[in-house]
């Protein structure tokens, strides 16, 4: 198998890893550490009775889609349409792009939250900051990548002028 078939699946295995991650952060670990001390369905029931609910709508369709973009690059990759340093940027940019799917999709549930048990909407668990982390660190990768491309065509040109 080729280096670029490896980096995807590394970057499948990641992607997915990310989307299982926000779901469990925005359905799971997040009431639960608001409402500590109580079963998630304690927490439900609690946010019924409040007027409010958990509906797992839009953070199963950000994870679903997270999911299904990271097996479409894979099979992008395996069929020749991404080659090169594409597969590194592609997997870069589908995790930098995660923390704005977590933010919209968490929106809700965070109101529902907030006005059920009348504490702030942010994060109570550590998955959302785990979250941020890697996408930070994508952006990082991918400026990185993008300066290292861009003094390796600027410098033969250098050199050769000299």
């Amino acid at each position: 198998m080729s280096g670029s078939i490896w980096t995807a699946i590394v970057g499948t295995v990641l992607g997915c890893a990310y989307a299982v991650v926000l779901g469990l952060q925005i359905l799971v670990w997040n009431p639960m550490a608001v409402a500590q001390g109580q079963s998630l369905a304690g927490v439900h029931a609690h946010l019924a009775s409040a007027g409010e609910e958990l509906n797992p709508a839009f953070p199963l369709v950000a994870a679903g889609i997270g999911i299904a973009l990271s097996v479409l690059l894979l099979v992008f990759v395996i069929t020749g349409a991404i080659r090169g340093a594409g597969v590194v940027i592609a997997y870069l940019g589908m995790l930098i792009m995660g923390l704005p799917a977590y933010w919209a999709s968490s929106f809700g549930i965070g109101m529902s939250l907030a006005d059920g048990y009348n504490v702030s909407g942010g994060d109570r668990a550590p998955g959302g900051l785990v979250l941020a982390l890697v996408s930070a660190a994508a952006l990082l990768g991918l400026v990185v990548l993008a300066g290292m491309r861009s003094v390796r065509r600027t410098l033969p040109r250098s050199a050769g002028g000299a």
